[in-house]
């Protein structure tokens, strides 16, 4: 072999070496200390490679107490599944199974089921648990439910934790809804429903929620109902369609609730288009909000009155006698969820319900219980977000006929709310009286969230 042949080789053999070398783990004296895992509890310092979530862990508002080994060396999860975990003391040793040191838990491994599991000390716990997203299939009536599922299949984080997560730490959190643009309908003279939802729907409105945060998903904060922001800081779109909505000729048109009748600023129970407390029910409407305080009555609290009535009653003792709140609560679903129920407004004015939408008959200015009643019993078949919008086309706030020679309030609100001109302008095509039945057909387009703009022909 010649001298050049011979250094090639030579300067190979040594360049393997040192590769070799590198990828072999290094045992020199004081570069590693071993643990003595003899002992009957874990003796691993979990926070000398994790500080930072130790960290956050003691930031925490609930939790900071929990040990490592609560969540991530559970036994038993609140479904049964038990977990097996390499363990060894001076006198036996079992190999892991579904884990070796730690497990990646869901946190519905302990809010989940009946809430019972079993800690890593075998000790049986009860954790509280999250109503509705315990079960399987997560049933419709569940606000969050497509949130929840999503999680599920996102791969982000195990199971539906991001979900959790999003609400329950300070983690950072950015959503994105996307939703139809507007829809059009139309109430024939035969009190018909005529709606597509195919067809009848338009464009899409794309909406985006960021939540810089301290990106800490071991820091769990206390998410609770008294915080006025609780719901409104993912759900801007809403708040803003409730404050702000459309400006329109009279006033700003407002959807997704009838926020808008004020007996105090524009009439009373004797007279003008006020509420009042004169009407089928004897109270002031539920959903009032006065105007000068819309920005701060649109929270948390409000919120609750639809979507969880049974945390409202607990909250408003007053109101829950007013309102016959534990009767309502019965005809929600507020005591199977979580935080937040999906309904319509059937869901509490439906027939049979509580605050059915009833019709007085012998008013003077009323459609027939029948009528209106068979309108709405033809949307129970639709998603939710349609049947709202269609019952927004007549009770959304704010939205006044718009001819150019109507400026007259009295023409509509004049003569006990029934109006002095009530049949020359749109009264008339819901309404009757004089024991007259005018009926025409009327069809409204409605502009989702935030603007919420109404406009009918």
């Amino acid at each position: 072999m010649s001298p050049t042949k011979t250094l090639l080789v030579t300067i190979a053999f040594f360049a393997l070496s040192v590769v070799m070398l590198l990828e072999t783990p290094s045992l020199f004296v004081s570069q590693h200390t071993f643990v003595d895992l003899s002992g009957s509890q874990n003796d691993i310092n979990c926070t000398s490679c994790h500080p930072q979530i130790a960290d956050e862990l003691a930031k925490s508002q609930i939790h900071s107490n929990f040990a490592c080994e609560e969540c991530h060396r559970i036994k038993q999860t609140a479904y049964g599944v038990t977990i097996t975990y390499a363990e060894a003391d001076s006198t036996s040793w079992v190999a892991g199974k579904e884990a070796h040191a730690a497990y990646v838990p869901r946190c519905l491994d302990c809010h989940g089921g009946n809430g019972q599991y079993i800690d890593y000390l075998g000790q049986t716990k009860t954790a509280p648990v999250a109503r509705a997203f315990n079960t399987t299939p997560i049933p419709d009536y569940v606000a969050h439910k497509n949130f929840v599922e999503w999680a599920n299949q996102s791969g982000i984080a195990i199971g539906e934790n991001e979900a959790c997560l999003a609400c329950h730490t300070n983690f950072s959190v950015q959503i994105t809804y996307r939703y139809f643009w507007n829809m059009t309908y139309t109430k024939d003279s035969g009190w018909n429903l005529v709606f597509d939802p195919l067809t009848d729907v338009n464009g899409t409105r794309t909406y985006e929620v960021s939540l810089p945060r301290s990106g800490g998903k071991h820091e769990w904060v206390a998410a609770s109902f008294n915080d006025p922001n609780f719901c409104i800081k993912c759900h801007k779109n809403i708040y803003d369609s409730l404050v702000n909505g459309t400006l329109g000729t009279e006033r700003q048109n407002l959807i997704h609730a009838p926020v808008e009748i004020d007996p105090y600023e524009h009439g009373s129970s004797s007279g003008g288009d006020g509420w009042g407390d004169n009407n089928n029910w004897g109270h002031l409407r539920y959903h009032y909000i006065n105007g000068t305080y819309r920005s701060s009555w649109v929270n948390t609290t409000y919120c609750l009155e639809c979507h969880n009535v049974e945390e409202y009653r607990n909250l408003n003792p007053d109101a829950d006698l007013t309102y016959d709140l534990q009767n309502v609560s019965l005809d929600t679903n507020s005591l199977r969820v979580h935080v937040a129920e999906k309904l319509t407004c059937l869901t509490c004015h439906g027939y049979g319900k509580t605050k059915e939408a009833i019709m007085d008959p012998v008013s003077s200015a009323m459609v027939t219980t029948s009528d209106h009643m068979n309108f709405l019993n033809q949307t129970v078949t639709l998603p939710n977000s349609f049947v709202g919008n269609i019952c927004m086309g007549c009770h959304a706030a704010g939205n006044h006929y718009s001819n150019v020679d109507f400026g007259q309030c009295s023409w509509c609100h004049g003569s006990g709310g029934y109006g002095t001109r009530w049949d020359i302008y749109y009264c008339n095509r819901c309404h009757a009286r004089s024991g007259i039945t005018y009926s025409a057909s009327i069809t409204f387009n409605v502009e989702s969230e935030p603007t919420g703009n109404v406009t009918w022909n």
